[in-house]
């Protein structure tokens, strides 16, 4: 665990008790599984005598100021193992599935450490690279944007798509009640009529004036009409523009839907054609048999376009939303689509009843009743359907206003903890990515992990890597390396990975560091009184002048994460508050920070303070002063490495000396305070 220097100054006891994680006793009780509870009883008297003041009641925390500084954070897997010397090294891809594109040794040539051996495609990894790189980009947009809040714009069209959503139901409503208006009053007349005739209130025979007046009546309704079906014909080709940029996405849920609908308003144009071709002459001086059969063609038209906008409606329910077509643009269609089909259907049903009224008129008592009972359960039936319609489209009318207003107050609300919580967790993934498609790319060049010579070589350029990914492609030959072996658990066998750096340790060699490279990760695992292991290698670096031997014990740290020269504070003092970070002053003020790295000791300050700087910290995370809070002295390096093989007595008289007491009695500390327990052992 990472340290901060302060100047040379003697080391604080907390400093003492952290720095007793990482010494080798430690790791041997971390190797062996000990659990940390055991150790915690042993240190809390000591740390309480230590760090309280001018009490012996640990409710009263005494403080004391950190001076901020550069210093290099980690975080590690540790595990042990031991030395094993062999002749050799055996190197091969970590990827399979693709070719080899470059050898750079051949059998006999002396390589160096980090020399590259041969290489495998990467393109697709680069362009892997780019993309993933996007979303990263991407993530941090979003993130940044959720922060700042909508601009002034933004807000402004949304409340315009809004106010569009609700302007679109109430025209929608509207429409919706003159139709079911209208076919109530269709239904109502005709059960009027019928009532007549069967009182005999109704002549039998129309005189030829009413007729003619009904004649007339039904043209004009068709030239009326003939506007309407101009006005929807319009609209149809212009929501069905093919150059249009929504037209792909159209129906992209059925496209066979989008291919009829498009067939139905090519046919009910055509047939619009027609009509005026071979109807235009007719008029009411025409002979009853054309005005006839115009009133038909025009009945069949303004039901062929109902149909129509009916299959163009559920093109639109078929239809997802984008960039391009928003929810509430497809749900002005929607709207628009109902709208006229609720308008040629009561067309339809006028031109219907225009015709029953020219047939009423020359019918006799026994047939108008007959026909006038077909009606009303026509007119029945085409009330209901008015009503479905009405209800459908008033419903997603409703929805798009629905929509549009928690589109509005999502732009408008501040983002909650749990909308920022989201989008650091997609950064956090998305960067992962990255990392892992780097770690990739950098695997696609094998390099020597050690110096020697080339002995054996697998492969050529163009050959395809298609075995288990433990296949020797090149064996390194020499006598002088040595490596450790160790044995990594499942649950952390994810972290661990070629090329990792590696900090080794040895039972034997007090007070030496050695650095090494993973250079083998197997994907077979050995299972041992349940406990499941993956064999891992690790190749030391520059150790010629340690004193190393086969068959040594040695503890190793996996390097997972690192932040060199950052500026870094105890964990402890940073408090967060409605999702920013804050720290304590020495003037007594509070100040927000930005933090970043995090070793779960120590945690780096990226903005908000600067090196020398001094906060408040609570005494039990302090490692800025050279002695405790309550004034005890503290203890050199040496003392602290003659503390853990002192006996009792010998421990009793070391801290009579220092004016302490070891536990085993009670006396001054100097501060006031007094220190109960045995050090750590």
């Amino acid at each position: 665990m990472p340290h901060l220097s302060n100047n040379q100054e003697p080391d604080s006891l907390d400093e003492i008790l952290e720095r007793r994680q990482t010494s080798k006793s430690w790791k041997r009780f971390l190797s062996k599984k000990i659990i940390a509870g055991v150790v915690i009883v042993a240190l809390a008297p000591f740390a309480f005598g230590y760090f309280w003041s001018g009490s012996s009641s640990p409710t009263e925390a005494t403080t004391a100021t950190f001076k901020v500084a550069k210093t290099d954070l980690q975080t590690t897997v540790s595990s042990s193992g031991n030395v094993v010397a062999e002749d050799g090294v055996a190197v091969s891809f970590s990827t399979t599935g693709e070719h080899i594109t470059a050898v750079y040794v051949k059998e006999g040539d002396q390589v160096h450490a980090g020399d590259k051996l041969a290489a495998i495609e990467s393109t697709d990894l680069e362009l892997d690279l780019k993309s993933a790189q996007n979303s990263l980009n991407t993530a941090y947009a979003n993130l940044q944007s959720e922060l700042d809040g909508a601009t002034k714009t933004e807000i402004a069209l949304q409340q315009k798509s809004l106010d569009s959503s609700k302007a679109s139901l109430a025209k929608t409503q509207e429409d919706n009640e003159f139709s079911i208006q209208q076919a109530e009053t269709k239904l109502a007349n005709l059960k009027k009529d019928l009532a007549s005739i069967e009182n005999g209130d109704a002549t039998t025979d129309a005189t030829l004036e009413a007729v003619a007046q009904a004649y007339e009546n039904a043209l004009l309704k068709i030239d009326s009409i003939l506007i309407d079906v101009k006005s929807s014909l319009d609209a149809a080709d212009k929501i069905l523009d093919q150059d249009s940029d929504y037209y792909l996405q159209l129906g992209s849920l059925n496209s066979v839907k989008l291919h009829d609908t498009e067939i139905s308003f090519t046919k009910a144009e055509s047939d619009y054609r027609n009509l005026l071709n071979n109807y235009t002459a007719v008029s009411a001086s025409s002979s009853k048999a054309d005005v006839v059969a115009k009133i038909d063609a025009a009945i069949a038209l303004t039901s062929e376009l109902s149909d129509a906008f009916s299959s163009l409606y559920d093109t639109f329910e078929n239809t997802t939303t984008s960039t391009i077509l928003t929810e509430s643009e497809l749900a002005s269609f929607e709207s628009s689509a109902s709208s006229y089909q609720s308008k040629m259907s009561s067309d339809e049903q006028s031109l219907i009843s225009s015709k029953q009224t020219i047939n009423s008129q020359v019918l006799s008592k026994s047939d108008k009743v007959d026909s006038l009972n077909d009606d009303i359960q026509d007119a029945e039936t085409s009330l209901a359907e008015t009503r479905a319609s009405a209800k459908r489209s008033e419903a997603s009318a409703q929805n798009s206003v629905d929509v549009a207003e928690l589109n509005y107050l999502k732009l408008t609300e501040p983002a909650t903890a749990v909308d920022l919580a989201t989008l650091r967790a997609q950064i956090n993934s998305a960067q992962i990515n990255v990392q892992k498609i780097k770690n990739q790319i950098a695997e696609a060049t094998l390099t020597a992990p050690i110096d020697g010579e080339i002995v054996e070589l697998n492969g050529q350029v163009g050959d395809l890597i298609i075995k288990d990914q433990n296949e020797t492609f090149a064996t390194i030959l020499n006598k002088d390396t040595f490596f450790i072996e160790v044995n990594i658990e499942e649950a952390e066998i994810n972290q661990i990975q070629k090329g990792q750096r590696v900090i080794a340790t040895f039972d034997a060699i007090e007070d030496t560091e050695v650095e090494g490279t993973v250079t083998f990760v197997s994907l077979t695992s050995t299972t041992t009184g349940g406990i499941v292991t993956y064999p891992v290698r690790i190749a030391l670096k520059d150790w010629s002048d340690v004193p190393i031997r086969e068959g040594m014990t040695a503890y190793v740290d996996f390097v997972v994460g690192e932040a060199k020269g950052v500026l870094a504070i105890p964990v402890g003092a940073v408090v967060t508050r409605n999702d920013k970070s804050f720290v304590s002053m020495e003037d007594g003020s509070s100040r927000e920070i930005t933090t970043g790295f995090n070793d779960g000791s120590m945690v780096e300050v990226s903005s908000g303070l600067t090196e020398g700087e001094q906060i408040v910290v609570d005494a039990a995370d302090s490692n800025a002063s050279k002695a405790s809070p309550t004034g005890a002295p503290a203890f050199t390096e040496e003392e602290r490495a003659a503390l853990q093989n002192m006996t009792d007595e010998e421990r009793q008289a070391f801290f009579e000396e220092k004016g302490l007491s070891s536990g085993m009695g009670s006396g001054p500390t100097g501060g006031g305070g007094t220190m109960s327990g045995p050090p750590p052992s």
